[in-house]
């Protein structure tokens, strides 16, 4: 088994910001960005699958049982370059992961986004291109209750720092830098 030297993992629930932030982190120190969401819808677009919440999670849910923790990160690491020894990684949805990527890296920081609930609701009409109503407010809520988020609070128990994802995503990412050289 490879053990890499770093992984900076972005927990928090849906429409938190944690993909924007990993990219933006990423970009800035020249990480490789890979996303557990990214992964399964991959394995969606292989299946022909479409691309609908319930479907995503069940699909996630499969490809856990079927390769089990580790197995689903080492097949999510395989899309990093062989030189790569240090990950900007989103998308943990259960605590087993964490331990999974402890078992595979070095040197782990794991930080989790807590944004309000109408921060993300805002956040998630905008990336959906929805419009505020009751209908678009009941569905978010259906799925900001939904079986992959049941794991967030436990998450945000378990994370190294917790982030307020109301700030500005340069600010947090400014933040996470300096968490990282503190303790890298």
């Amino acid at each position: 088994m490879l053990v890499r030297d770093q992984a900076l993992l972005l927990i928090g629930p849906r429409a938190s910001g944690k993909s924007t932030l990993a990219r933006l982190i990423a970009s800035r120190l020249g990480w490789p960005y890979l996303s557990f969401g990214g992964h399964v819808r991959d394995h969606a677009t292989a299946r022909s699958l479409p691309f609908e919440p319930a479907v995503l999670e069940e699909l996630g849910g499969r490809l856990i049982l079927e390769r089990g923790y580790a197995g689903l990160l080492d097949d999510v690491l395989k899309a990093l370059p062989p030189e790569s020894t240090s990950i900007v990684l989103d998308g943990v949805r259960h605590p087993q992961m964490l331990d999974a990527v402890a078992a595979r890296f070095a040197y782990v920081l794991s930080c989790y986004i807590d944004a309000a609930d109408d921060l993300r609701y805002e956040r998630w009409l905008k990336r959906e291109g929805m419009s505020i109503s009751a209908e678009s407010l009941r569905r978010f809520q259906q799925l900001a209750a939904g079986p992959v988020e049941r794991h967030a609070p436990e998450l945000r128990q378990l994370a190294d720092h917790v982030l307020d994802g109301s700030q500005p995503a340069k600010t947090l990412a400014a933040i996470v830098e300096c968490l990282i050289v503190q303790h890298g």
